[in-house]
């Protein structure tokens, strides 16, 4: 071997091997951006075609590349070249290379390598660097969601899935993908690019920019929907005084030192009597800006014969009988349709934040809950063989009943019980 072959057979650039990776595919690792919410609030976009060697009018905004993989595939063959013209600005997304659905999936993998290759080098020349995340469809999510840090602050764009010129707005397509985003990312902030659909329940856009772009600012620490605020009488119970002690129909609920709930009671055993004592607690984490529940803490009366700890100064009663038929033949037609599901998008934040849910289609009651981290369990109440044990929510939304996928009559079915 020749020296020239030599050097370039060991080239970094041509090996693309020099980073922390992750997973089968060795994509590469976009260390967290150290930006925090007043950083980003206010910002703005840049387009890559428009930035210039020396920019001053616009030092304060982020290079985006939601534009023609022709204009930016230069970042990609000349990265070295390219350093000083996008070191002057507030921070980068990394380039949206394409991930059509018609592509063949080994060039989705490619450009998902790229995406992150592209972000982990100029994070290690010191710019602020924030993950793009696009996605194909169900198949490219073994890949799509590779080499960005949960927690990260992240980038979306609708506008090639938007309705436009003739052309089908594909949201479904784009929402399975978002929302397993959420699940396996649980990011900080998202930033999104174009009017965002109403059900990624963002917050209003605080800025629309030119060339037709959004960004979408969420409330500090949250990517579930801004600051979170009760949507029904029930929720209110999660607010109130450090140290008090709410009760709201079978549930006790204990206000921390911030005036937000940090632990609940339940006094049922639903959605599912199976896994849940009657009483049964959760702790509340508010890490993502909203509610999040922990999985239940049960008090069986082999371990607990004297009852579960004291929750307030007075006892509780360990009453083992099934309390979830009680449940819905108690409620009420107004409460059905205030804890109706209106989107899956509505249906999936529910499930992210530990929510727990009795629902009724065709006569049969069914429970989802999750007892672990990130582990769901859905079943017919009233069958054992009819339990699954789901790792991500896309499962649960293909859960097979009566003929449908659960994803497609979610949005019908009578939900006669839900934590929040």
């Amino acid at each position: 071997m020749t020296e020239l072959n030599y050097r370039y057979r060991t080239n970094p650039l041509f090996l693309r091997n020099q980073f922390k990776h992750t997973g089968k595919y060795g994509i590469p690792i976009i260390p967290k951006p150290c930006l925090s919410y007043n950083e980003l609030e206010g910002i703005r976009f840049i387009g890559y075609d428009k930035i210039k060697a020396d920019q001053k009018k616009h030092q304060n905004r982020i290079v985006h590349f939601f534009l023609y993989d022709y204009k930016f595939e230069q970042i990609w063959n000349q990265s070295e070249k390219l350093i000083n013209n996008l070191q002057q600005y507030k921070a980068i997304l990394t380039p949206d290379f394409s991930m059509y659905t018609e592509m063949p999936e080994a060039l989705q993998l490619y450009n998902t390598f790229r995406n992150r290759w592209c972000g982990a080098y100029f994070a290690g020349q010191g710019l602020q660097v924030i993950p793009t995340l696009n996605f194909g469809l169900e198949s490219s999510f073994d890949f799509a969601f590779e080499g960005v840090e949960k927690g990260s602050v992240v980038a979306v764009s609708t506008y090639m899935v938007q309705s436009k010129a003739g052309r089908e707005a594909q949201k479904e397509f784009f929402l399975a993908g978002y929302n397993e985003m959420l699940c396996r990312i649980k990011p900080e902030v998202i930033l999104c690019y174009h009017k965002p659909f109403p059900e990624m329940q963002l917050g209003e856009p605080y800025e629309v920019v030119k060339y037709g772009g959004y960004v979408v600012q969420l409330g500090s620490g949250s990517a579930y929907g801004g600051k979170w605020k009760p949507s029904k009488p029930d929720d209110e119970r999660l607010l109130g005084q450090p140290g008090e002690i709410k009760r709201y129909g079978e549930k006790e609920t204990h206000i921390g030192s911030d005036g937000r709930a940090d632990r609940e009671r339940y006094h049922n055993d639903a959605p599912n009597p199976k896994y849940h004592t009657n009483p049964h607690d959760h702790d509340i984490d508010w890490s993502t800006g909203r509610p999040s529940f922990g999985p239940p803490q049960n008090y069986p009366t082999d371990l607990y014969p004297d009852g579960p700890p004291a929750f307030k100064a007075r006892g509780v009663n360990m009453n083992m009988e099934t309390n979830i038929e009680k449940i819905y033949r108690k409620i009420t037609h107004e409460e059905i349709e205030i804890n109706r599901f209106k989107t899956i998008g509505e249906f999936s934040l529910s499930l992210l934040h530990g929510n727990e849910i009795n629902f009724v289609y065709n006569q049969k009651l069914y429970g989802i809950f999750s007892p672990e981290k990130d582990i769901y369990i859905i079943s017919d109440l009233h069958s054992d063989s009819t339990e699954l044990r789901c790792y991500k929510i896309d499962d649960i939304l293909n859960y097979p009943i009566c003929e449908h996928k659960l994803r497609e009559i979610i949005t019908q079915v009578d939900v006669v019980y839900r934590t929040i």
